[in-house]
């Protein structure tokens, strides 16, 4: 049982990995094939509807993931079910206020229900333990998403609205195919059985994984939307991709995560980890932004203005800091995945939402001085978080060996 839950994790992640690593593959030749103001407003696009998502999905995923383990196949079924239909109710509603705005924020609705009913078969897969169909729809909806927006940049135009028709488009063909995979499984004659409640359910879940969602966007694509509102689109360009390139050490810190945290859990759970023993690893693993800092700092401007075009040497004034912020979650990811094992869920996520207003409070006071100035916020944020997080919580955990 422990090999096949290995193997199968290991397969999940790769997957995440892959489909994760396809979109940073084609930077090069977005920044390239498209102008940089066309630029500014993909990564406009992007965060716009990784916001969306967030509200479509209203913590719908996670809620399935549990109903399966807690409750049984039977309910995950009629959840699933009804997730679908809260996610097109919710996108009906604001598809409607997306008319009254910009043409941008539109494409982004469309393009985040397609995503969130993704989400939603992605995580029933997983549930149910269909490994092989997670995988292919996972890695295969990215492969044919970036093909199509190759065909169509090189036959019809290079622009946002044509990568929003190729993301759609693959998104809706495998969600048609895996719901005709699917209708198998899924009970639909008990679906309104519990309606009032179910309903009730999924509300009250998934209210607290909504905030915490939003609350992680704001200290992550957030700074996007606030530099479009005072910058060029331009400048939004270059610090989007300095963002996105930081973001390549943010994919292998959750990747390491997922092996992490099973082998810590394992330790705490026999009893032969102390708490110094964590506070070494805490401290060891400090070096690495430090480590990644001087790597980067050394990169010169020639090297990005070879790789993304003349467009954006200034990427290099901002890739440093930008790293450091997204590498320092190690230290983070250590004792937050620690803290969870003990169950202080609640004061966790309390500390994190007062950090993310503090970073919106921060992110709008800095943008008025400078995009410079914003480069440095992931950074500084993270250290008072992490901070916060060790004085207000892991210093008062006791390990159950003597330390």
């Amino acid at each position: 049982m422990n090999i096949k839950l290995l193997r199968n994790g290991s397969i999940y992640l790769l997957g995440d990995v892959i489909s994760k690593i396809v979109p940073f593959v084609l930077l090069p030749y977005f920044s390239r094939v498209l102008s940089a103001d066309e630029f500014g407003r993909l990564s406009l696009y992007q965060a716009y509807y990784n916001l969306i998502i967030i509200f479509l999905l209203y913590g719908v995923d996670a809620t399935l993931l549990r109903t399966f383990h807690r409750y049984g196949k039977f309910a995950a079924s009629r959840v699933f079910v009804l997730s679908i239909i809260c996610i097109s109710v919710i996108f009906i509603v604001l598809l409607i206020v997306s008319i009254n705005l910009n043409g941008d924020f539109f494409i982004s609705t469309v393009t985040a229900y397609f995503l969130a009913l993704n989400a939603v078969i992605l995580v029933y897969f997983q549930s149910v333990g269909n490994v092989s169909s997670y995988v292919k729809f996972q890695i295969g909806n990215v492969l044919v998403s970036s093909l199509m927006t190759v065909l169509l940049f090189y036959f019809v135009d290079a622009s946002v609205g044509y990568r929003a028709v190729a993301i759609c488009l693959s998104a809706f063909f495998f969600c048609f195919f895996s719901l005709f995979q699917l209708k198998s499984h899924i009970v639909f004659s008990n679906v309104f059985t519990n309606f009032p409640l179910d309903v009730k359910y999924i509300l009250s879940f998934g209210f607290g994984v909504t905030i915490n969602k939003l609350s992680f966007f704001v200290r992550g694509q957030l700074d996007r939307i606030v530099i479009s509102n005072r910058y060029v689109l331009s400048e939004l360009a270059v610090f989007s991709l300095a963002s996105q390139i930081s973001l390549a050490f943010s994919i292998l810190l959750i990747a390491t995560n997922k092996v992490y945290a099973p082998y810590i859990y394992r330790r705490i759970k026999n009893n032969n980890i102390t708490k110094k023993n964590v506070l070494f690893q805490i401290a060891y693993s400090a070096t690495f932004p430090l480590i990644v800092y001087l790597i980067m700092i050394l990169v010169p401007s020639e090297f990005y203005i070879y790789v993304f075009g003349d467009d954006y040497s200034d990427v290099a004034l901002y890739v440093p800091q930008m790293s450091l912020g997204q590498s320092i979650q190690i230290v983070y990811m250590i004792m937050s995945t620690i803290i969870i094992y003990f169950g202080r869920i609640k004061m966790l996520s309390i500390i994190t939402i007062s950090c993310s207003v503090l970073h919106f409070v921060l992110l709008n006071t800095l943008s008025l001085i400078g995009i410079y100035e914003v480069s440095w916020l992931s950074f500084f944020s993270g250290v008072i978080q992490i901070i916060i997080i060790y004085v207000f919580l892991f210093r008062k955990l006791r390990f159950s060996v003597a330390l």
